[in-house]
């Protein structure tokens, strides 16, 4: 899988941002040594510092030049008026109602989104470093882990929402760069870290609420699996129940349980969606993941949570909403899947997320 960055060299690959004024900047992670290269991968676009941007080395920002290629999103087209705008969920649909300030947002289920946002590569300062704070289980999961360091066979079987099945992904939507969709980077993550042949089949389902596994009880008893991830929450926060949630995942739990008491089960924390749509605002994701990191603190070791969004936040702190969406409210872009394949795996492998060497 594409990694976020390489801890040696300091190199970050493939940053999104996107621009929200014709002169505006955006921020990167880090500050930066050397901006290598600045694109975009769905269109094929490169742009040229000091025509279309401009640097300054040892920052953390890029300035969009007045006559630059870059495109930018202004505060319109972010919010496209009721005269044009074409709601889902209709397949040609460019806007969702119920911006916190009663305004539509520019929503789309292609690849909209990534052809006007830019991809970064460059060298991080010396100084910099990002080891976010997340419980990570060390000691969790032991069968899946012994599996893992033997480099025997390991089957994943996910369970989730759209995020799960992919949705704006590349690789889902059929443009370039086809990046898979995090379930599948964090399948391709373990393997690279171990060797070990990994099955993934993944059950994501657009729309899955904590619900849909106990309706639709095949979707946890039919095949054999070593490993169960429960990756729920964008779609239940409307409720605003975390105990309901908890309630839920107790009971995906016993039955997988019942169905094989050797199986194992990760728990993902969900991302947050855009904090300016009134059916994401940022209160529930927060208390979702707090409940969900307490109740898999309770639970046996054959039970794991990956907490998702305290990385998502982390990254939130340094840049904006708009730099990791694919469709504007509750998706991330391909550049926000690798976010969230790699806090998964910092069970594994906690140095995925540390930019320093040897940290």
């Amino acid at each position: 899988m594409i990694s976020l960055w390489d801890r040696t060299t300091r190199t970050v690959f493939a940053e999104s941002a996107l621009f929200l004024e014709k002169t505006g900047s955006v921020t990167l992670l880090f500050p930066a040594e050397k901006i290598l290269r600045v694109y975009n991968q769905a269109t094929g676009a490169e742009f040229r510092p000091g025509i279309d941007y401009s640097f300054a080395p040892g920052d953390a920002k890029l300035v969009r030049l007045p006559d630059s290629g870059i495109p930018f999103l202004d505060d319109a087209a972010r919010h496209p008026g009721n005269d044009v705008a074409i709601y889902y969920d209709d397949p040609d649909a460019n806007a969702v109602p119920g911006a916190i300030d009663g305004r539509n947002i520019r929503f789309d289920a292609g690849n909209f989104y990534a052809t006007q946002q830019i991809e970064v590569d460059y060298v991080a300062v010396k100084d910099a470093a990002f080891a976010p704070k997340i419980a990570t289980f060390p000691d969790r999961l032991p069968h899946t882990r012994e599996k893992l360091a033997a480099k025997k066979p390991l089957t994943i079987r996910w369970l989730g929402d759209s995020i799960s099945e992919g949705y704006n992904s590349s690789k889902f939507v059929g443009k370039p760069p086809f990046q898979p969709p995090y379930a599948e980077l964090f399948a391709e993550g373990l393997h690279e870290l171990f060797g070990s042949v990994v099955t993934l089949e993944n059950r994501g389902v657009n729309g899955g609420q904590s619900t849909l596994p106990l309706e639709k009880p095949e979707l946890i008893d039919e095949g054999n699996y070593d490993l169960l991830v429960a990756a729920f929450g964008m779609n239940d926060f409307f409720r605003n129940d975390a105990m309901l949630y908890l309630a839920n995942l107790a009971e995906i739990i016993r039955r997988a349980k019942e169905k094989n008491p050797a199986v194992e089960i990760l728990l993902n924390a969900s991302m947050s969606g855009n904090p300016e749509w009134a059916h994401t605002p940022p209160e529930p994701a927060r208390d979702y993941a707090a409940a969900l990191f307490d109740f898999a603190s309770r639970q046996d070791p054959s039970i794991a949570a990956a907490n998702l969004h305290a990385v998502w936040q982390q990254i939130l702190a340094r840049k904006s909403f708009w730099d990791l969406t694919g469709n504007g409210v509750n998706h991330p872009n391909d550049y926000g899947h690798r976010i969230l394949a790699n806090a998964a795996l910092t069970l594994f492998a906690p140095e995925r997320l540390t930019l320093t060497p040897g940290k």
